[in-house]
């Protein structure tokens, strides 16, 4: 059976056996630069007579099925064979666990580090040869062909993550901290909850800042705008406390060095969420994610075309599938060596978005006890996604 939505077998495609059903979704979904968000917990059970109501967890389970992204021929021609080696059953990835692959993962790009640093001091390979050209007249004998150039895959970092970059920069800037932050989560503070609370809210305005600063989002009607920060804002609370606590272990670094740990979670009820944040930024950190991966990982998380009630929608797709192809000419030409890098970025958004779920969950719980104040922005995105929902 199908090892995604239990059909029947059709064949080996694009790096497992799957159902037709099956394969034809996940062509489309690589080949038109598709992103679904579940808009339940992202633990949806497919089968053969619901697989088309949530194609994110779909798309989820094609990735951790064995399914590759660089299979697809990006031609959408018919027939002919793709030349990445998984199309081939004899060349499908043996099966493993998490931490294994995380372990294969973090060798390959040892091995490329390594490889790199052999390359910059020595690009030119001096070798000595002799060539024997034989003609019915001549015997030609060349030697001491002093220098050849190695081939050499040039990384490639397109404007569009430069700019990027230099917004998330701009952002970063340590700024000057708020007078009523002060005392918020330092020595001698036991209000845990409600100072989270008045942290986020300042990092929540900051997240506006920086949507407001990226290149072409003003461009977006400010309809669309708001639809789209109240559709991922705590993607992008999360996301963005992951990668500062990227270095750390068993606590979360927050604005002005405040750290929250894990002991200081489980006071408040907060242990599984934050424990949950720690797993995602030690998978970011394993899989090496750099900086430029990040910033377009933000972004792409803000450029959702499926989001309802959008007036343009093309243009915000359109807007995603550049960023999709700049992602994706970035980490094909840095790590040449690690071609499902690109892929494994991607599937991480899912394990991100349950993260959110439990988060909003217990944030719900707590407005309608009454101990998130009403005032904040954050009572008010609480406010639309019960609306939206």
């Amino acid at each position: 059976m199908c090892p995604i939505c239990s059909d029947k077998i059709s064949g080996y495609h694009y790096g497992t056996y799957t159902c037709e059903s099956c394969k034809g979704f996940f062509k489309r979904t690589v080949q038109n630069k598709k992103m679904f968000v579940c808009h339940r917990k992202g633990d949806c059970a497919i089968t053969m007579s619901n697989r088309k109501k949530c194609p994110a967890c779909r798309y989820r389970l094609c990735l951790s099925h064995g399914m590759r992204v660089e299979a697809i021929r990006e031609d959408r021609a018919r027939g002919g064979r793709s030349s990445y080696d998984g199309c081939s059953p004899h060349g499908r990835p043996k099966p493993a666990d998490d931490k294994r692959r995380v372990l294969q993962i973090r060798n390959v790009q040892q091995q490329q580090q390594q490889q790199q640093q052999q390359q910059q001091t020595a690009i030119l390979t001096p070798v000595v040869s002799t060539v024997t050209v034989n003609s019915d007249l001549t015997e030609v004998k060349i030697g001491n062909i002093s220098k050849v150039q190695q081939p050499q895959i040039q990384p490639v970092t397109p404007q569009l993550l430069e700019d990027l970059s230099a917004v998330e920069s701009l952002m970063m800037e340590e700024e000057e901290e708020h007078q009523c932050c002060a005392g918020k989560l330092r020595e001698g503070d036991t209000e845990y909850f409600s100072s989270l609370l008045h942290i986020a809210d300042h990092c929540l305005y900051k997240i506006v800042r920086w949507a407001r600063n990226l290149p072409d989002f003003a461009n977006v009607s400010t309809d669309d705008q708001i639809l789209l920060l109240q559709n991922c804002w705590a993607e992008l609370l999360c996301i963005s406390t992951c990668w500062s606590s990227i270095r750390e272990t068993n606590q979360l670094k927050l604005s002005h060095g405040r750290v929250f740990n894990l002991d200081q979670a489980r006071l408040i009820g907060m242990g599984e969420l934050v424990e949950r944040l720690l797993d995602f930024s030690e998978v970011m950190r394993t899989y090496e994610i750099d900086a430029y991966e990040f910033v377009a990982v933000k972004a792409l998380l803000l450029l959702s075309p499926d989001v309802k009630n959008l007036k343009n929608e093309n243009v915000i797709r359109q807007q995603q599938e550049i960023l999709l192809d700049a992602l994706m000419s970035y980490t094909t030409t840095h790590f040449p060596k690690y071609p499902e890098k690109f892929s494994r970025i991607i599937a991480l958004l899912p394990q991100l978005s349950r993260c959110c779920i439990l988060g909003k969950e217990q944030l719900n719980k707590r407005q309608e006890a009454g101990e998130v104040p009403s005032y904040s922005l954050l009572s008010e995105l609480l406010k639309g996604d019960s609306a939206v929902q």
